[in-house]
């Protein structure tokens, strides 16, 4: 299943390799994130998230790859929904566990300046995550992220 997670990804990223001509990198209520080109239809999100768990003395990282269509486009607000795929490694004084699973991402993406070098966007979705032999989350997840993109000049 590991392989299949990795040789999809990576055929996520080569064809949506037209979406990384502008890039943008932000901060949220999940971590850091980076996004391509807002003015394509297409697109890619990648995050990394980290923190605590209800046990103070374990962690957890979990990064996610997502590819987004953009289905409403305005100056101010782009709507999009996709798939993606999520892992998560979780540590403790005692173990380590691996998750992996996936998700779908609905959101909007508002941009309050007119150069368009400045998002926030607001997010939710369904996401599925298997955590070692035993435990299975499903269930729903909101975010709010700020996102500044590097060198975007958009489409006129």
């Amino acid at each position: 299943m590991k392989r299949l997670l990795f040789f999809s990804s990576f055929l996520l990223l080569v064809f949506s390799s037209s979406a990384f001509s502008q890039i943008g990198v932000g901060i949220g209520s999940h971590g850091l994130n980076i996004r391509t080109n807002p003015d394509a239809r297409t697109g890619i999100i990648l995050r990394t998230g980290f923190g605590l768990t209800a046990n103070p003395l374990e962690t957890y990282v979990r990064p996610e790859a997502a590819w987004i269509k953009r289905h409403h486009y305005s100056e101010k607000a782009k709507l999009y929904a996709g798939l993606g795929i999520s892992s998560e490694m979780r540590l403790s004084m005692r173990s380590m566990e691996f998750g992996y699973g996936l998700m779908i991402p609905i959101g909007v993406e508002l941009f309050p300046m007119d150069s368009k070098k400045l998002s926030i966007s607001l997010e939710t979705g369904l996401s599925f995550l298997e955590i070692g032999n035993t435990n299975a989350n499903f269930g729903n997840y909101g975010l709010l992220e700020i996102t500044f993109y590097l060198d975007h000049h958009p489409d006129n």
